[in-house]
């Protein structure tokens, strides 16, 4: 997980403050079930060694460490906490 934070980090901070993406919508995970609530997971959180290789506003397209491709969909993030849990350390 750290991996692929420094990865999407290094290759897509500017572009995801820029559309609108916040630190839930990356880092966010469900306060009472982290590893279990799919549905509340951040982009960053679903990785798992894959790789962002498009951004919009609402979508990312990952490219699984399989070589599968996939896209996540932003959705609401009501019942999620950051999972470094200070809101203030990202925008």
């Amino acid at each position: 997980m750290i991996e692929d934070t420094d990865v999407f980090l290094s290759n897509w901070d500017r572009a995801a403050c820029d559309l609108g993406w916040t630190g839930l919508d990356l880092f966010g995970v469900h306060a009472a079930a982290p590893v279990c609530r799919y549905d509340v997971m951040g982009l960053v959180m679903l990785l798992g060694g894959g790789s962002v290789f498009a951004l919009t506003e609402q979508t990312a397209a990952l490219r699984r460490p399989s070589g599968s491709t996939l896209t996540y969909r932003r959705k609401p993030t009501s019942g999620a906490v950051l999972l470094c849990g200070g809101q203030h350390a990202i925008r």
